[in-house]
């Protein structure tokens, strides 16, 4: 960063006490805009639960380049989860809180749209489905040679098997 910036490494620490704080300042603000996408879609998504959902991950692959730096993104990713507390560790803990939240809200829109069955407990779908996320996106950042394109593909295919059941059973009705 210093580098770049044409500072020396030292004038870097005038403005961030530590490397967290230097983490934090670059990654939140990409964030922010992550989550302010994904709360646009939350407010219009497709019709279908499944493409809503996929809508809303799709936002958050925006996040560095559609996930091209997987290095950058092992090193937050892993920092965060392998520190018990800092900089990193509350932005990562914020952020999967906010994907969480994000995708209970969509699952209650589409509950109240009558996308999604009443009887469906959307804190425990939305766990489920951020679950499915974090599992592919963990198995991306982790193993090399996997595509971005792969990972999306797959989750989509367990997110559309998540709602198979509902949405064969709505092509047949118009509502719940």
């Amino acid at each position: 960063i210093a580098g770049k910036a044409g500072l020396a490494w030292a004038t870097v620490y005038k403005y961030y006490s530590t490397k967290d704080d230097i983490v934090t300042a670059v990654v939140r603000p990409e964030l922010d805009k992550i989550f302010l996408r994904g709360e646009k879609g939350i407010a219009d998504p497709p019709e279908q639960p499944a493409a809503a959902i996929f809508a809303l991950i799709k936002c958050y692959t925006g996040w560095r380049d559609n996930w091209r730096d997987r290095g950058l993104l092992h090193a937050i990713s892993s920092a965060g989860m392998m520190e018990s507390s800092g900089a990193v560790h509350d932005l990562s803990v914020w952020a999967n809180t906010q994907v969480q939240t994000q995708v209970r809200d969509l699952l209650r829109v589409l509950q109240m749209r009558s996308r999604v069955p009443k009887k469906v407990n959307v804190a425990d779908m939305a766990l489920i489905i951020y679950a499915v996320f974090n599992q592919e996106y963990q198995r991306y950042i982790t193993t090399d040679g996997m595509s971005a394109e792969q990972v999306f593909s797959q989750m989509q295919r367990l997110i559309n098997t998540l709602f198979e059941p509902w949405q064969a059973r709505d092509s047949r009705r118009p509502h719940y």
